[in-house]
């Protein structure tokens, strides 16, 4: 997620629903804060440069994936996404809607 000319969007340019910042946040210190962070001992949000590397991240994710293929096997439903999610992103995705990721 971004700042784009005073509005935080996702990187798709979609508005951002949901926010958490931390106190008087965002500043936009030295003018050069456009990118944003979670602070780990809080979880709020704050914007900093695109050097900072020390905090968490949020993800832009399609809550409302289809499956791209569905079959049954041996009495259960099995789904098919072809979305590239990293991998913690998608066994939550999974186990929010009562499945479990599959791994080799």
């Amino acid at each position: 997620m971004e700042e784009k000319g005073k509005a935080w969007k996702w990187n798709s340019g979609s508005e951002v629903s949901y926010t958490n910042w931390g106190m008087n946040q965002p500043d936009c210190a030295g003018d050069n804060e456009f990118y944003l962070a979670v602070t780990q001992l809080s979880g709020k949000w704050n914007d900093m440069p695109s050097y900072f590397n020390d905090g968490g991240f949020i993800v832009e994710t399609p809550l409302d994936m289809k499956a791209d293929a569905e079959f049954e096997c041996d009495g259960k439903i099995v789904k098919f996404y072809k979305a590239s999610l990293p991998y913690k992103v998608a066994q939550r995705f999974c186990e929010e809607n009562g499945g479990s990721l599959v791994k080799n």
